[in-house]
């Protein structure tokens, strides 16, 4: 029940879900290694935050819609694929001063 209530301010943040730079990196990273383990995903991020941290990100990442994780594909194994949503939104500027 812990992980629900740290979830639930990021779906239910208006209409727009908010990304940080993090999960921006995240969905980047998934969409460049689409179908790839998890850990190959979070390889690069284990040295600025802590796995467990990067693992409920991801979770939160397929919660809000952005990817698919899929954990029936590879027996002990779990792979990860960017969504349609995950793609509009790399497109998608998050700031205004990078728009021009």
């Amino acid at each position: 029940m812990r992980f629900v209530r740290r979830m639930l301010p990021v779906l239910l943040f208006g209409t727009a879900k908010m990304l940080d730079e993090l999960d921006r990196n995240l969905l980047k990273r998934c969409a460049e290694k689409s179908g790839s383990n998890l850990s190959d995903i979070l390889e690069p991020f284990l040295e600025v935050r802590a796995k467990r941290t990067l693992y409920e990100r991801l979770e939160r990442l397929e919660a809000a819609g952005y990817i698919r994780i899929d954990r029936e594909a590879l027996r002990g194994s779990a792979l990860c694929h960017v969504t349609d949503e995950g793609k509009e939104a790399l497109g998608r500027t998050s700031r205004p001063d990078q728009e021009a």
